[in-house]
């Protein structure tokens, strides 16, 4: 079989494009966009003048009051989730790579961001989306310092790498002060700003706009495994796609885009905000980017295999990366869905939005016409007998404000009040009627939305604690959902992710140690336990089953049972802080397997062999004293022998240098009289 050319790779991301359920202007983004509506109070669009407009917002309200029980079951604990260890052999690196997926999620992604807007986006917009990828492009920063000493100056300079290729000084100021000999007169402080390149390599997980997600319309499953298409349709600007190494000149070719005139979805999005406007700087122009992931025969071998391919603009050419053509085989596509009521065998489910679509729709037209009766009979319409009304009388008429005065002709009885029929009574009741099936529907009941004691007393406790239990059973149906759904299978694929990416080491405190762990050598993990039902309430009853765990492990102990140690206390221990809500178990309860065991007391010495030892000590020491007069003396002696030596030595110098003069003084004698006959000669 023939390879694909790119063409024919090309026309058929263009064809699952154009097919993709969630495609721009959609049935569902239709959908998508109704519901957004709702969530923001919209007008119906079929408002009266003089009529009541007031909007319910029952979809907002509902999501309001089941997001913040959702959110506390899933990160009131130290821990999102917890890998099971396959033996007892492996509980320690299960502890590590809980510990460390946990990290990257929380504190290098802000995990709680990314819960919130992940189910916010699925609570109201049927499915919710994020994206997991690894952030690889050269940033580019200015770092600036003003007041330095030069040794300050320069030991920045020295840390920043300033003259080698990640960082360049791009202006200064300050420093030696000299006059017009070359003398200094004054050091004035150093400052300067420095131009820093560099190469960064983060592990990011992001909430995705579901409009942002093309699926193909064959897929019937929440999960993308083995789906045979789905894209990121990304607005992104030119600049960021050069720094992630996508060619230059391809980019800047792409048509300029705007995301708040492109669909219904994207419109209801930014309704309140203005479109943005286009930019004359080419770098900061916005592009479209499709990020597709399909599966198909590429190498012509018979067997499809899952693509990463980038594509540019409506037209689905191929982009360049790094010199090549962005097409990469990878091991799975980096979404993760996540829907609240899920529909078996179909990709998209239910939204809590959507059961209540109709009831904030049915809600609004009761409050208005109740509202409108209320008016009209505060207000009743005024009947005039036509042939007795007045230029004054009508002008009158035409003032609303209450305590009005109405001038009528004399002796003419013509105004009299419309009386209005008093409904209100009845839109309440149908109020109150679509209040309980939004209770019915969703779980979210008055009773449970902050009020106080005295609220619940016209019921009985029993049923109060009936009412309570339904309620908390759906909201909790919801949480099993999104856990075993979306955060299990996400924190499966950060662990997939952290050991096949690139990075050699994490660091981070472990046990109030810190720690350099390499992702690479994890083991594959199938199994992992997700922490669900840890909301306030769900943390006081754990903490009391502990109590009581605790309890029943001193007596078993106390009994001498085998198995049931310090070690199993403190595990114990450990969870009941943990439920409590604070992270540093250490601080509290010192794990008992890094204490070092105490050390045994020495056996005390015996008496009389003590005695002997300090009789031998005493001889010793006699013994030594004497050695050491001993070689005092000979050291005094070796002295003597040589100070005798260097004075016989100075005597001998100085007689030979007494000859010596004696003889030079002979020479001299002799040349001068040599010298002096010659002169007489």
């Amino acid at each position: 079989m023939a390879k694909m050319k790119t063409a024919e790779l090309e026309s058929l991301l263009s064809s699952q494009q154009n097919n993709a359920v969630g495609a721009l202007n959609s049935t569902i983004g239709q959908h998508r966009s109704s519901l957004m509506d709702r969530y923001n109070a919209e007008l119906y669009g079929d408002e009266v003048a003089d009529r009541s407009k007031i909007v319910m917002t029952d979809v907002r309200d509902t999501l309001e009051a089941i997001k913040p029980e959702i959110m506390d079951i899933f990160t009131g604990g130290d821990k999102v989730v917890e890998f099971t260890p396959r033996g007892a052999e492996d509980v320690a690196g299960a502890e590590q790579e809980t510990d460390v997926c946990n990290y990257v999620f929380n504190e290098k992604n802000d995990g709680f961001m990314v819960l919130y807007s992940w189910f916010t986006d699925a609570l109201l917009l049927k499915n919710g989306y994020v994206k997991r990828y690894w952030d690889e492009r050269v940033v580019t920063r200015i770092e600036e310092y003003d007041d330095l000493t030069p040794d300050e100056a320069n030991k920045i300079l020295v840390d920043l790498h300033v003259g080698e290729d990640e960082a360049e000084i791009v202006e200064q100021w300050g420093g030696p002060e000299l006059d017009e000999f070359g003398m200094l007169v004054e050091m004035e402080p150093i400052g300067f700003k420095v131009r820093i390149t560099e190469d960064i390599k983060e592990y990011k997980i992001v909430p995705v706009p579901p409009e942002e997600i093309y699926v193909s319309p064959q897929w019937n499953s929440l999960s993308f495994k083995g789906c045979p298409f789905v894209a990121h349709r990304q607005s992104i600007t030119v600049s960021e796609l050069i720094g992630m190494g996508f060619d230059r000149k391809l980019v800047e070719e792409l048509p300029e885009v705007d995301d708040s005139l492109d669909s219904e979805e994207a419109e209801a999005r930014w309704v309140s905000e203005n479109s943005g406007a286009s930019s004359t700087d080419k770098s900061m122009r916005t592009v479209r980017v499709y990020e597709n992931y399909i599966m198909a025969d590429r190498d012509g071998d018979g067997i499809a295999e899952l693509l990463q391919v980038f594509t540019g603009g409506e037209n689905g050419a191929i982009l360049k990366r790094n010199g090549k053509l962005a097409i990469e085989e990878v091991r799975s596509s980096p979404f993760n869905a996540a829907c609240p009521v899920p529909i078996p065998h179909k990709h998209y489910g239910l939204s809590i939005a959507e059961m209540v679509e109709d009831l904030q729709r049915l809600r609004t037209v009761l409050v208005r016409q109740m509202v409108d009766n209320i008016v009209g009979t505060n207000n009743p319409d005024v009947v005039v007998d036509e042939d007795a009304l007045s230029d004054a009388t009508a002008e009158d008429l035409a003032v609303t404000q209450a305590g009005r005065v109405i001038r009528i002709p004399g002796g003419v009885q013509s105004l009299q009040y419309l009386p209005v029929p008093n409904s209100a009574g009845q839109s309440l009741q149908g109020i109150q009627y679509v209040d309980s099936l939004r209770e019915e529907r969703t779980g979210v009941t008055k009773h449970g939305q902050g009020l106080n004691a005295d609220a619940l007393k016209p019921l009985a406790e029993g049923t109060v604690s009936q009412l309570m239990s339904a309620s908390q059973k759906k909201i909790l149906m919801i949480a099993r959902v999104f856990a075993q759904t979306a955060v299990k299978p996400l924190f499966l694929d950060i662990h997939a992710d952290l050991r096949s990416g690139p990075l050699k080491s994490i660091a981070l405190r472990l046990n109030n140690e810190w720690a350099d762990i390499d992702p690479r050598t994890w083991v594959d993990r199938a199994d992992m336990t997700v922490n669900v039902g840890l909301g306030t309430g769900d943390r006081d009853e754990q903490f009391q089953r502990l109590a009581l765990i605790l309890g029943q492990q001193k007596e078993a102990m106390a009994q001498g049972m085998p198995g049931v140690g310090a070690e199993q206390i403190h595990h114990t221990l450990t969870k009941m802080i943990e439920s409590s809500g604070f992270k540093d178990v250490e601080a509290f309860f010192p794990d008992p397997a890094k204490i070092p065991p105490p050390q045994p007391e020495p056996p005390q010495p015996d008496p009389a062999m003590m005695l002997a030892q300090v009789e031998m000590q005493k001889s010793e020491n006699i013994k030594q004293t004497a050695m050491a007069n001993l070689e005092i003396k000979r050291m005094e002696a070796e002295t003597k022998r040589l100070d005798v030596l260097m004075r016989d030595d100075r005597e001998r110098d100085m007689k030979a240098a007494d000859i010596e003069a004696d003889e030079a003084a002979r020479m001299n004698n002799a040349i001068d009289g040599a010298m002096l006959a010659n002169g007489n000669r």
